[in-house]
C-alpha cells in the first residue's frame, strides 16, 4: 500500500466546503443504513432514518446554495437514484457551474440517454470542470470521442484540481483498461491531491491496493479522510466499515 505523500489540498470534487460535504455525507450513511457504534434500531425506527435522512437530502438538491445542491445530488445518486431524475435534469441547467457538473455526473451514472443532446451542449461550457462531467456522462451513454477529454486533462492539465477530477470521472467510468493509464499517471503525480483521487478511481476499478490506500486516508489531514470517507461510502468495502464507523465520533 502506498502512504499519502504531502499534505492534501480541500477537496474540489463538487464541494468548496467540506462541513456541507460532510454533512450530508452522514446523511448518505444513515441513509444507506449505516448506523452509530452501539446503536439499536427497530425496524421501524430503521425506516424512518432512512426517510428523515432522503427527505434532507431531497431538500438541499433544492437549496438555493450551490456547494449544498451539489453535494445533495451527489449524495442522491448513490441512494435513491431512480426516484430523482428530475432533480438531477434540472441541476443540469443550473446557472451554478458546481451544480451542472453534479447534475452531468448524475446523469451519467444513470446512462441516461434521454438527457444526452442536453448532456453534449454542455461539452461547449465555458467552465472546464463541467466540460469534464459531460465528457464523463456522454461516454456513459455510449459517446466513445470525448474518454479523449478525460484522458487529456489527467495526463496533461496544468491545474491539479482538473487532473483530479479527470482521475475520478475515469475512475466512475468503470472500464478496467484505464487501470493501466490510472498506474502511469500515480507513478508520475506529484499532487497529493491529485493522488488521493487517483488511488479512489483504482480502487473503482477493482484495485485491492487502491482500496487499502484509501482506509489509510481516513488517519490523515481532515480534508483528505472528507475525500477518502466520500470514497468509501460510494465503494462499500466491508473491511472499510470499523474505519467509517471510528470517523462519526472524531472531534472533526
Amino acid at each position: 500500500m502506498r502512504a499519502p505523500r504531502g499534505s492534501l489540498k480541500r477537496r474540489r470534487r463538487l464541494s468548496a466546503m467540506h462541513g456541507v460535504g460532510s454533512l450530508l455525507t452522514f446523511g448518505l450513511l444513515l441513509a444507506g443504513g449505516c448506523r452509530a457504534p452501539g446503536a439499536r434500531l427497530t425496524p421501524h425506527d430503521q425506516v424512518e432514518l432512512k426517510r428523515r435522512a432522503l427527505s434532507l437530502l431531497v431538500r438541499a438538491a433544492q437549496s438555493q446554495s450551490p456547494a449544498v445542491r451539489a453535494n445533495a445530488v451527489e449524495a442522491l445518486v448513490l441512494v435513491a437514484p431512480k426516484e430523482n431524475v428530475p432533480i438531477f435534469r434540472a441541476a443540469v441547467a443550473s446557472e451554478a457551474p458546481l451544480v451542472r457538473y453534479a447534475g452531468l455526473v448524475a446523469l451519467g451514472e444513470l446512462h441516461d440517454v434521454t438527457s444526452l443532446r442536453a448532456i453534449r451542449r454542455l461539452l461547449d461550457d465555458p467552465d472546464e470542470r463541467v466540460r469534464l462531467a459531460a465528457a464523463f456522462a456522454a461516454c456513459r451513454c455510449g459517446d466513445v470521442d470525448p474518454g479523449r477529454i478525460l484522458a487529456r486533462t489527467l495526463s496533461d492539465h496544468p491545474a491539479e484540481r482538473l487532473r483530479a477530477d479527470a482521475a475520478y470521472l475515469i475512475g466512475k467510468l468503470g472500464d478496467r483498461r484505464a487501470i493501466k493509464r490510472l498506474a502511469l499517471a500515480r507513478s508520475r503525480e506529484a499532487s497529493s491531491h491529485v493522488l488521493l483521487h487517483i488511488v479512489t478511481a483504482l480502487a473503482m476499478l477493482g484495485d485491492e491496493d487502491a482500496t487499502d490506500a484509501l482506509v489509510y486516508f481516513t488517519q490523515s489531514d481532515v480534508n483528505s479522510r472528507v475525500i477518502a470517507l466520500q470514497s468509501l461510502a460510494e465503494l462499500k468495502p466491508a473491511r472499510a466499515r470499523d474505519a467509517v464507523l471510528g470517523l462519526l465520533e472524531d472531534e472533526a
